[in-house]
């Protein structure tokens, strides 16, 4: 990394890009929503913790504080990730709601272990919160069960994809934030779009 280290500069580059004229919010994720790629992992819990038997395929999402606000989609229990859930703190995931009736049929999902594939820095996580079902990648697929985690407590976040929630043209909000983060030399902007103009997209590829 050099003189790079990412743990801070993300954290400040949302902060900066909060600051713009007409931001509601931003947040980070580690590919962003309506991606024709849909990672998936198997998600499973420890034998005494659920009812459920064998493991679900989710699909898998890495974000930072604030995305679920940024997209729209709701916190139903629990609580949503925090600058505090880095590298050196106990590591967590948000699940959601159809994943938790599949894992946890009892009903209580927080507070419960879950692992996502078999990274080992991905065993034994804390459940810190339930969302709502969101269609993050393939507009086809209603209700996905669908697990995150921390973008900060990735081994090397890095080149993320940034989500502006913003008021007014975004396409003016796109050109000042490319300018903002061309402006700081570490990185530069690969493209920018609309989530509505890339489901628009993704729709006209289904009916051709």
């Amino acid at each position: 990394y050099g003189d790079f280290h990412p743990q801070s500069y993300y954290p400040q580059l949302m902060q900066d890009l909060a600051t713009m004229p007409g931001v509601r919010s931003v947040s980070l994720s580690m590919l962003g929503p309506v991606e024709d790629f849909q990672p998936r992992q198997s998600v499973s819990t420890e034998p005494s913790e659920s009812t459920a038997s064998g493991s679900v395929s989710a699909v898998y999402e890495a974000v930072s504080p604030d995305f679920f606000h940024t997209l729209g989609i709701a916190l139903l229990q629990g609580r949503g990730f925090e600058f505090s859930d880095d590298a050196h703190a106990p590591h967590v995931a948000v699940i959601s709601e159809s994943l938790a009736r599949q894992l946890f049929p009892s009903g209580q999902a927080v507070g419960k272990t879950i692992s996502v594939g078999s990274s080992p820095g991905q065993q034994n996580l804390a459940v810190v919160g339930i969302v709502s079902d969101a269609n993050l990648y393939d507009v086809k697929v209603q209700r996905p069960p669908a697990v995150y985690l921390p973008f900060f407590q990735l081994p090397h976040p890095m080149a993320p994809t940034v989500e502006i929630h913003c008021a007014g043209s975004p396409q003016a909000i796109a050109a000042i934030a490319r300018r903002r983060i061309d402006a700081l030399g570490r990185e530069y902007v690969f493209r920018t779009r609309t989530v509505e103009g890339a489901v628009s997209k993704s729709l006209v590829r289904e009916q051709t």
